[in-house]
């Protein structure tokens, strides 16, 4: 054991100086590992994209006669898929190798003045290449490109060690050292104040980069015969008088060694391609590296002339090693493929050349001892018949015969590492160009190299330069294939929409890297692309099972069963794929809630505070929350949803949240309010045909269908059929038979199936002669006939078409339709004779809300005991029957508490809906009459108009309104409005009250001025 822990015979300052460097040797060690096993991951990392799929619902139904006309929505879900980032320059690494090379040169700096003069002095020569391979030049130190820099360097360490042989030798080892660190940090500022370079340590550590290059090949070769006298050591060390067959063991193990390493090295050089598990050069390096600090003791008598192993000698050792091992870590961390290529080859090359010359040299030298058993591995190095320096010269030669036989390979590979690290330094100093033509030298020197390759898909990138980006990743593929490179070209492919080239690329990473998380989850987002959701799910769910908690492959089988209409229970899948905490896992769980279970206020636990998070996940979690609570009372959370669109900055996120907040307004009964937000996203958008056609859909609704005529007049109705029938349904709802029988007659051979046949069923009835048809037709051709051809004011035609039929609930549908009609032409007592007729007890859940309104509406005339109305003023804003509710209740309380009090509520009802034409007349004479505000009467009353101009009982209000207050040609103005689009016979009759009256008027000022 004394000669493992060596360190424990010697004094203690010097046993402290060599733990503190060992400790140093071990740690680099580890923080080698460490970046070798990480590799390109500190380079490039994994970037989740997020892509929209937008499915479609039905959040809205219209109901114009038997035609129903859905207001589709967009329910979302969220599909990601890897991309490789950009590459990812980190200029700290340099300056950490940097650092620790000074650590190491500083070191052997002050080992060398206890070196004999020749040994000193050629020491001092090394140091000069060294210093000459930093290319100080390049930082162009006070602005200069000559070799200023270079001078004061070696002046300054020079200078010291010929004081610390020549002058003062007696000054100690560690002295010394940190007198050289002091010269280090002193030119280390110099550089910093004055350097011509933004980053001159970043310059000296790329620039330079071949001097610790060199070093550590010469490190690796110093040590390569290592193994081979591991071997020798473990079988003679403990050979006693009863050992055998040394000899046989130690030739068997060396040759088993050698050809194992040849082997790998034709691996490596692409020769074979076995099924093997090959050696790791760099792992045999590392190995190298530790058995060396024993190894070079046990050689001490071969460099005693020079230095002692004690101090001096392991010192040097592990001031070469933390050189060597910094240098193969930095380069680990730059994922510097051309230089680990030429470190991979210098390792082989060495392994296999000293390895079979020491091999030779011990049998040449001990083979007899072997025989007899003897601890050969004590007296290895005291040569007998074959020299130790033959061995040195013999592994030179073959290791030279092998760079030569491979065409000089390793050199060109340094030099596209060269070029690689000269090409980092312009990208963090984003001189793109510069860069460019780095990567480009390099790739000349070494045209497969992955690390070149893809720096050149990165810059193309930036430019947007798909074909050359494609071309430089594909370059990527040829020698180190990542799955970085595969992924990023296939998703080239996917931009390009050529998804299955995109997939023969994924499926070509896959039999590189078996079981790899990302590709398997983007080629289940691959297969989505194609509609092939058994395959989808089948990658999605491989993918989430390679890695623990893949929180995105689980996101997207819950997208992909919302998009597939797979009808599986959100808790039921919850227990498969436990994915509670991702933002876009939980939006697309609620996107399968609104696909499946409708829109039902039932929405998915989230984080509450989502104002700012303007990704795709973020959006679509707010978006399809908000569309499951679109027919909810919570209008403040809409009313946030819109500050959230409008500060994204984003034009389909506003629009998005835009129409969810109008709709949601509109089913609260703030129709002014959300008819505004739509007619202002159809205004300002290119493609606002969706926004228009909403609006139509809205104006049926609520039974403006002259409006609808206006709204749908504005979508591409010449170019979508769909947009066309929704006019012509518009038309014939407005009684403009004309219009609605050209437009029915383009769409009745339409290659729509449904539109065609709806056209076809309309022009039928135009063309049908009620008074001889009528009798034989259906039920529903009777109720169309009712809807469209007959005259609502025909009391009698309406009663014997009422006793045609024999279904209740088209009976009780023409009632209230006629109940609603006897309303408008202001004869409620027929109103409520067909009111009264209809049976409660047979009505379907589509008609509860119309018989809702006409109750209330008769209630509001006194026609019906108020008593009937339940939960009078109680009901929330989200109930239909809402705004009459609180007309009632306010008409109720009228008279019987402070009118003030009425105020909000009467405000409500004037501005709410323009559509609540009972609320609108009731809340301006409240204000006229009650609250003496004649101007603001007349302000609410314009503000309803604006909206719902076609409004026959809002325009008269109007006129009388004006009348009453003198405004005659605003009387006129309007009545002339009117003419555009009441019925001709009806305006005739009544055009002429309205000229009397203004004409009695007219007489009245004229005489009152006279």
């Amino acid at each position: 054991m004394r000669g493992l822990y060596f360190w424990e015979e010697w004094t203690q300052p010097y046993k402290k100086i060599y733990w503190l460097f060992f400790i140093l040797f071990v740690l680099s060690m580890l923080i080698a590992i460490f970046n070798y096993i990480l590799g390109l991951e500190y380079v490039i990392h994994w970037e989740s994209i997020s892509e929209l799929d937008q499915l479609k619902l039905i959040a809205h139904t219209v109901t114009t006669g038997t035609i129903r006309l859905d207001i589709p929505l967009d329910n979302f879900v969220v599909f990601q898929y890897f991309e490789g980032s950009n590459l990812m320059i980190n200029a700290l690494n340099g300056y950490v190798y940097l650092f620790a090379l000074i650590i190491g040169v500083n070191l052997v700096m002050a080992l060398l003045p206890t070196m004999p003069k020749v040994w000193f002095y050629a020491g001092m020569g090394g140091f000069i290449g060294f210093i000459v391979l930093l290319n100080i030049d390049q930082i162009m130190l006070f602005g200069q490109t000559d070799k200023t820099g270079m001078i004061i360097v070696l002046t300054m360490y020079l200078s010291a060690g010929y004081y610390f042989k020549e002058i003062k030798p007696g000054i100690g080892l560690f002295k010394r050292f940190v007198v050289f660190s002091l010269i280090s940090g002193l030119i280390g500022i110099l550089f910093h104040q004055f350097a011509g370079v933004s980053d001159p340590f970043l310059y000296i550590a790329n620039y330079g980069i071949f001097a610790s290059v060199i070093i550590t090949i010469l490190f690796i070769i110093f040590v390569a015969h290592e193994v081979i006298y591991g071997f020798l050591h473990l079988i003679t060390n403990s050979n006693t008088i009863g050992s055998k067959n040394s000899l046989n063991h130690f030739i068997f193990i060396s040759i088993f060694y050698l050809a194992y390493v040849w082997i790998t090295y034709m691996h490596y050089t692409g020769q074979i391609k076995w099924d093997l598990i090959y050696l790791d050069p760099f792992f045999l390096a590392g190995l190298t590296f530790v058995l060396g600090i024993w190894g070079f003791k046990k050689r001490e008598n071969l460099f005693k002339e020079i230095f002692y192993f004690y101090p001096v000698g392991a010192l040097f050792y592990l001031g070469f090693g933390i050189i060597s091992i910094n240098t193969l870590s930095y380069i680990f961390i730059s994922a510097n493929d051309p230089l680990m290529e030429t470190f991979e080859d210098a390792i082989l090359y060495s392994q296999i050349s000293f390895g079979i010359m020491f091999f030779i040299y011990v049998v040449a030298n001990f083979g007899p001892l072997l025989l007899l058993n003897k601890k050969v591995s004590k007296i290895a190095y005291q040569s007998r018949v074959l020299p130790f320096f033959i061995f040195r010269i013999g592994g030179f030669i073959v290791f030279g015969f092998t760079i030569y036989s491979a065409n000089f390979l390793p050199y060109f590979q340094s030099m596209a590492g060269y070029y690689n690290y000269v090409g980092d330094i312009f990208m963090i100093e984003n001189k793109l160009d510069l860069a460019e033509e780095y990567y480009k030298e390099a790739s000349v020197y070494e045209y497969q190299n992955h690390r070149s390759n893809y720096a050149m898909a990165t810059l193309s990138r930036m430019k947007n330069d798909k074909y050359n980006e494609a071309y430089y990743l594909r370059n990527a593929l040829l020698k180190k294939p990542s799955e970085f490179s595969y992924v990023n070209l296939s998703n080239i492919y996917l931009k390009n929409d050529q998804y299955f080239d995109g997939m023969f690329e994924l499926r070509d990473a896959l039999s590189d890297y078996p079981g790899s998380y990302q590709v398997l989850n983007n080629l289940g987002y691959f297969y989505t692309k194609t509609d092939l959701d058994d395959s989808s799910f089948y990658y999605f769910d491989q993918s989430y099972n390679s890695l623990w908690n893949a929180t995105v492959p689980a996101s997207n089988i819950y997208g992909l069963l919302a998009k597939s209409s797979i009808n599986i229970p959100v808790d039921s899948l919850e227990s498969v794929y436990p994915v509670n905490d991702d933002l876009a896992t939980i939006a697309n769980k609620q996107s399968m809630i609104n696909q499946f279970d409708g829109l039902n206020n039932n929405v998915v636990p989230g984080p509450s505070d989502m104002e700012y998070d303007f990704t795709a996940a973020g959006f679509v979690y707010l978006y399809n929350r908000a569309l499951n609570m679109l027919k909810s009372e919570n209008t403040d959370y809409f009313n946030e949803l819109l500050k959230y669109g409008d500060s994204s900055g984003v034009d389909f996120y506003m629009s998005r949240m835009r129409v969810l907040t109008s709709l949601n307004k509109y089913f609260n009964h703030q129709v002014t309010e959300s008819f505004r937000l739509l007619y202002e996203l159809g205004e300002m958008a290119m493609l606002n045909d969706e926004y228009f056609n909403i609006l139509g859909m809205l104006a049926l609704d609520v039974n403006s269908p002259r409006l609808a005529v206006d709204y749908f007049s504005r979508t591409s109705t010449q170019i979508n059929e769909k947009y066309r029938l929704n006019l012509a349904i518009a038309f014939a709802e407005a009684g403009m038979e004309e219009e609605a029988l050209q437009t029915f007659k383009s769409l009745e051979n339409s290659e729509d199936a449904d539109v065609g046949a709806v056209s076809r069923g309309f022009l039928e009835l135009y063309q049908m002669d009620i008074d001889v048809e009528l009798e034989k037709a259906d039920n529903e051709k009777k109720y169309l006939a009712y809807r469209y051809r007959v005259d609502k004011q025909d009391s009698s035609r309406v009663s014997e078409l009422l006793d045609s039929f024999d279904n209740s609930n088209i009976k009780n549908l023409i009632r209230l339709e006629q109940a609603a009609a006897m309303i408008d032409a202001k004869r409620l007592q027929s109103a409520h004779q067909y009111f009264a007729a209809v049976d409660a007890s047979q009505l379907i859940p589509d008609l509860e809300t119309d018989y809702g309104k006409i109750n209330y509406i008769l209630v509001l005339h006194g026609l019906i005991d108020g008593n009937q109305i339940s939960d009078g003023g109680e009901l929330r804003s989200d109930h239909p029957l809402f705004l009459y509710d609180k007309l009632l209740d306010a008409q109720t309380n009228l008279n019987t508490q402070d009118s003030i009090n009425l105020d909000p509520v009467y405000e409500k009802l004037a501005t709410w809906d323009p559509f609540f034409e009972e609320g609108i007349i009731s809340a301006t004479d409240y204000f006229k009459n009650d609250r003496d505000r004649a101007n603001y009467s007349y302000n609410l009353l314009v503000n309803a108009l604006t909206v719902n101009s076609y409004s026959i009982p809002l325009n008269k209000y109007f006129i009388t309104f004006c009348l009453e207050e003198g405004l005659l040609d605003f009387a006129k103005n309007r009545l002339e409005f009117m003419k555009s689009f009441m019925d001709k016979e009806a305006f005739s009759d009544y055009s002429r009250e309205m000229d009397a009256i203004i004409g009695l008027k007219e007489t009245e000022m004229q005489q009152w001025g006279s």
